[in-house]
């Protein structure tokens, strides 16, 4: 045993008339006892290691390396990856079909064509409206204008 467990240290707290009286000196007093439960199950699980084999491991056998040819590095290299803003779902695209040109189908144009004649129509067609409506409002503002001249030609 070390000197720090022979010497008692609070001797001097433990005089006179707190000889009867419980002194707290140590950090070991403040921290509370806690029962052990016996029904817990154990905190740490003991593992048991496989033993040692006496004889060292086999050592692996290798070919001696051989030199690196071009045709070795050519079958090596790996294509740069297809970017995927091209390429949302990520889907493998051999190069070939990479580097196809786009052909546009004629139905697009058809397609197209018919989109801007069905727009000018619309516009046709909402452009008549409007000058029947203004027709309209015109018609309207003279027939009351010539009730109020009749009115007053009455009175």
């Amino acid at each position: 045993m070390g000197w720090k467990d022979e010497v008692a240290f609070d001797a001097i707290v433990k005089q006179n008339e707190n000889a009867s009286k419980i002194a707290y000196s140590q950090h070991k007093d403040l921290v509370p006892k806690m029962h052990v439960d016996p029904l817990e199950p154990p905190k740490f699980k003991h593992k048991r290691v496989p033993k040692a084999s006496g004889s060292p491991p086999v050592p692996v056998m290798h070919s001696p390396p051989k030199p690196v040819t071009v045709e070795d590095q050519q079958d090596w290299k790996i294509p740069p990856c297809i970017s995927n803003w091209k390429n949302p779902k990520g889907y493998t695209i051999p190069l070939d079909k990479h580097l196809q040109d786009v052909q546009i189908n004629d139905n697009f144009a058809k397609l197209s064509e018919a989109l801007n004649v069905a727009e000018e129509k619309a516009r046709e067609a909402v452009a008549m409206r409007s000058k029947l409506h203004k027709e309209m409002l015109l018609k309207e503002k003279d027939r009351k204008e010539h009730e109020l001249r009749a009115l007053a030609q009455k009175a």
